[in-house]
């Protein structure tokens, strides 16, 4: 994005500075930076560092590109959902060398793949009910206040204390608006809600084009919840990679397997998902995310 089409961002972070809608900091403030490696490079660098030498850490975000249409983004986006405590929390922005830098909270489990991947085997099934419990809540809240996520991922699901912290608005939206996914996609491709891969592969999923609802966040919420019963990637092995011939498959009714031994009242949900999205419309879908944000409480009775 050129510098040009980021001036009216630039002049709308100027004036929410200037009206107390965000608060700024000066980047001498952040001492002790340590890069966080995550799996998608695309979208800047991102640091831990600590507050004025104190023992608060927290999270400096720094988008390539000067992308600060998605610093606007997440920022409108988050100051509505910030207050919820299984979403990550930002703190404000800061400037260096011309960019603009996201300072969150830090979330000391790093991403849910990556806390799986070191945690899966310690993790009991009332523990699954409980994560899969607050992953819903969040979404349903988000969705609560009109707002689709449209980014859900392993990588963008972060987990702090042992706990969900939905995190990276940049791509989010309103339910009026019209969004569609970035080329940039192949890296979480099975999280995506299928009926969109006809603007991002342009393989023929439906008759007219498809807008990102409530129920695109819904299906990748499903993919989740089946990243926790089973602790590793859908739809990958070391000699296999996520690209348009999956998408097609995956079009075509390709679904992951219930993993053995998985409780029935949680299969059941997959399966719903499953199903629908491989042979429905939208319009018969009868899940939302406040259907599933009680199941830790059912499961405890």
């Amino acid at each position: 994005m050129s510098i040009n089409k980021n001036f009216n961002y630039v002049d709308w972070i100027r004036k929410a500075k200037e009206n107390n809608f965000i608060t700024y900091y000066d980047h001498n403030e952040f001492k002790n930076k340590k890069k966080i490696e995550n799996s998608n490079n695309s979208v800047g660098k991102i640091f831990k560092a600590n507050w004025n030498n104190t023992n608060t850490n927290l999270v400096v975000k720094t988008l390539y590109e000067l992308d600060v249409k998605k610093i606007v983004n997440e920022l409108k986006a988050q100051k509505e959902v910030n207050f919820h405590k299984n979403i990550l929390q930002i703190y404000g922005i800061s400037k260096l060398d011309n960019q603009y830098s996201l300072l969150l909270e830090y979330a000391d489990g790093g991403s849910l793949y990556s806390y799986l991947k070191k945690s899966f085997t310690k993790l009991e099934w009332d523990d699954k009910y409980c994560l899969a419990s607050q992953l819903a809540n969040a979404i349903d809240f988000i969705h609560s206040k009109g707002i689709i996520h449209c980014n859900l991922h392993e990588e963008n699901v972060l987990i702090h204390k042992n706990s969900i912290k939905v995190a990276d608005f940049g791509l989010s939206k309103r339910a009026n608006e019209i969004s569609n996914y970035s080329n940039k996609v192949l890296d979480f491709l099975p999280y995506l809600d299928p009926k969109s891969f006809n603007d991002a592969f342009n393989i023929k999923c439906e008759s007219e084009p498809h807008i990102m609802n409530f129920k695109s966040d819904i299906y990748s919420i499903g993919v989740l919840f089946w990243l926790l019963s089973s602790g590793r990637r859908p739809f990958y092995d070391e000699d296999t990679q996520y690209d348009i011939s999956l998408a097609t498959e995956i079009v075509n009714g390709k679904r992951e397997e219930i993993i053995k031994d998985t409780p029935v009242e949680y299969s059941d949900i997959y399966t719903v998902l499953a199903l629908f999205f491989g042979k429905l419309p939208f319009a018969k879908c009868p899940v939302t995310a406040s259907q599933w944000s009680g199941w830790n409480d059912l499961h405890d009775n």
